[in-house]
């Protein structure tokens, strides 16, 4: 049998009520090349059978049925049948995003880690509600490290189940879980083990696992596993005395996970626990460890006080408790409510710019200045840019103003659509902008209707449009977060359009974050609209045609080439690629989008080609360069099944199996 890429581990004991949620959520991940060991700890429900089911349904799965013997020595015994390049583990009542190890396999690869590791939700089924938890503070997110230089990492939460593990990495540094009683916070030393290990970590905030925190029988739970964690910390002993340079790290890490079992101890057994801890530090202090060494480290002041006085710090627990609380909560709740930009309130009569691109369009021009002074919503602010006509466009707009106070002339020589957009847009005074060209016109409810559907998260509305004569494109009625909305649009071109003109944006969205149309391009929609849903929090659709398209012979889009499409669309692919590999706008979730929109504007070239409506050396040069570079794209997390179908078309000899198709679609 090949290797999988991927061995994931469910270790599971008495799991029934939450069993079911956690291996679908496997099922239907889109990284399909994994094997899943199932570890049956003995179980006294119904698990066992539930386990059976999924075997039968999928020849990936497996069991290991044994007798109860705890969580480290059911892992343990799976980790000795694994055999995939990396390794996973999906606790039995948590479960996983679709994307989690296409997410994570392609990061590893990418960056050739050794570990790489995401970030969780706290989840609670009883209200299905999602936390997402911060793991990376120091400047870790997206990046690859080395935990030697960049030690920050091991203050992470263990969450040993949000990552992958190279199974190399275990086999040639013994590293295993602990073999004690039960579930007993194995994954402690787990955790640090495997960063001390690993030469290069990618860290990654996006979160990808849903971890239960409302599972009554969670270990967790229980306080009778009083020195559990120092028994965890203990065992690292061995391993630290080949590695002295992460002493002092261990150290810290040992106490504040101190602190945190505290807070499960009732006064009595937190007595014996402090007496303990106490000459814990005081060995450790011998051997040259201080605590002052990690001022800017949070919780120093408790850490010191609780290493040194214990018993003082158990009296003053709940005081502690309090702060940590309240500063827990305010932190939690300035992240949800704070703006990503300064604070922006829809007031109840906002001023909305339009601005209209005007170059020798004096036959389409009355429609579309008629449509606009007809709008319901009439706080409007009107900006005419005559690029430099030699028609009489100029003078309709010089007569649309003297009819209406709120219209404003603007001109300059001949530069083009972009170049008038800016000018707009630099001038412009609304909260809120709207593009029109000079020869589309608009709904009467256009402005007021996209107002309809904003609310103080969101900073760009979309609505369907009518290509006259008649042909209506309405987009999927919704909302999404900027992120998701961009990943769309670079990914579901068919679906998710990339023009300026029906579309409402929040002014400070270009200018916060520095967006202008590029001046002299092609198509520069879409070099510029992605970067606009990416810097937005919310985006928001409306299924209506309210803005009107007229398709004209002499128009831009009309005198462009057929090869000027593909060329674009590869141009935008790669600025994209470009603007999501670094910067500000580094994101590897949207650079894996990015490099699907490359791959479609391949396709466009070879479409073209097979159609014949651009020279054949394009269909040559498009197929080189997809069979080169379909392996990398195999754990893409962005790629669609239609995509990866297309990509074993094309490697068929002579590529015949995707010209067939192609034939069949258009027959």
């Amino acid at each position: 049998m090949s290797r999988p890429k991927i061995s994931i581990l469910v270790p599971v004991y008495n799991a029934e009520d939450f069993l079911r949620q956690c291996l679908d959520s496997i099922l239907d991940q889109t990284f399909t090349d994994f094997e899943v060991i199932l570890i049956n700890d003995g179980s006294t429900d119904s698990s066992l059978e539930i386990l059976r089911d999924y075997v039968k349904k999928d020849p990936r799965f497996e069991i290991l049925d044994k007798p109860n013997s705890g969580y480290g020595d059911s892992l343990n015994q799976a980790l000795k049948k694994a055999r995939g390049e990396y390794i996973g583990i999906v606790e039995p009542d948590d479960f996983i995003e679709p994307n989690m190890y296409e997410v994570l396999y392609r990061s590893a690869i990418k960056s050739d880690a050794d570990l790489a590791k995401a970030s969780f939700y706290h989840f609670y089924g009883k209200t299905e509600k999602n936390f997402p938890e911060k793991m990376f503070y120091h400047g870790e997110d997206g990046k690859t490290v080395d935990p030697a230089e960049a030690q920050s990492i091991f203050l992470v939460a263990p969450s040993i189940w949000s990552a992958i593990y190279r199974r190399v990495l275990l086999e040639q540094n013994q590293i295993e879980f602990l073999p004690s009683p039960g579930a007993s916070y194995q994954d402690i030393g787990f955790a640090f083990k495997t960063f001390a290990a690993a030469e290069r970590v990618y860290c990654t905030n996006l979160p990808l696992y849903h971890y239960r925190r409302d599972n009554s029988a969670s270990s967790v739970k229980s306080a009778e596993k009083i020195f559990a964690v120092k028994t965890e910390f203990d065992a690292l002993d061995g391993f630290l005395a080949k590695r002295p340079g992460f002493f002092k790290i261990a150290a810290l890490c040992r106490f504040r996970s101190y602190l945190w079992n505290y807070n499960r101890l009732k006064l009595g057994t937190g007595l014996s626990f402090a007496r303990v801890a106490a000459r814990d530090y005081q060995k450790l202090a011998a051997a040259g460890f201080k605590l002052s060494s990690f001022n800017d480290l949070d919780r120093a002041f408790e850490s010191k006080l609780a290493t040194r006085f214990p018993r003082t710090y158990l009296f003053l627990r709940p005081l502690f408790r309090f702060k940590n609380w309240a500063l827990t909560s305010l932190a939690h709740l300035y992240r949800r409510f704070r703006p990503r930009r300064a604070p922006v309130v829809i007031s109840d009569d906002p001023l909305v710019t339009l601005v209209v691109a005007v170059y020798n369009v004096e036959k389409y021009l009355p429609a579309c200045l008629d449509s606009i002074l007809a709008q319901t919503y009439s706080n409007l602010e009107i900006i005419l840019v005559d690029d430099g006509s030699t028609d009489r466009s100029g003078a309709l707009c010089d007569e649309a103003k003297k009819c209406d106070s709120r219209v404003k002339v603007l001109r300059q020589k001949n530069s083009g659509l972009s170049s008038a957009r800016n000018l707009g847009l630099k001038r412009a005074s609304g909260e809120f902008i709207v593009f029109v060209d000079g020869d589309d016109y608009l709904a009467p409810t256009f402005v007021s209707e996209l107002l309809s559907i904003l609310s103080s998260d969101v900073d760009l509305a979309v609505c369907g449009y009518t290509e006259t004569p008649g042909v209506e494109v309405l987009p999927p009625a919704g909302r999404l977060s900027g992120a998701s909305a961009t990943r769309q649009l670079l990914v579901a071109q068919e679906t998710y359009d990339l023009v300026a003109w029906n579309k409402l944006y929040r002014t400070d969205l270009f200018r916060a974050s520095k967006i202008q149309y590029p001046v002299g391009a092609v198509h520069e929609d879409a070099l510029t609209t992605y970067k606009l849903y990416a810097a937005s929090r919310q985006v928001v659709w409306l299924a209506r045609p309210l803005y009107f398209y007229r398709r004209r012979q002499d128009s831009i889009m009309a005198k462009a080439s057929a090869l000027d499409i593909p060329l674009a669309r590869e141009r935008a692919a790669r600025e994209a690629i470009a603007y999501f590999s670094a910067g500000p706008a580094k994101n590897p979730d949207l650079l894996a989008a990015a490099e699907v929109s490359l791959l479609l504007a391949k396709f466009a070239f070879l479409d073209a080609s097979l159609r014949g409506d651009i020279p054949e050396k394009y269909l040559d040069e498009a197929l080189t360069w997809l069979r080169a570079n379909a392996a990398d794209f195999r754990g893409n997390p962005a790629l669609t099944k239609k995509l990866r179908a297309y990509l074993r078309l094309v490697r068929t000899p002579g590529a015949r199996g995707y010209k067939l198709f192609r034939r069949l679609k258009h027959s």
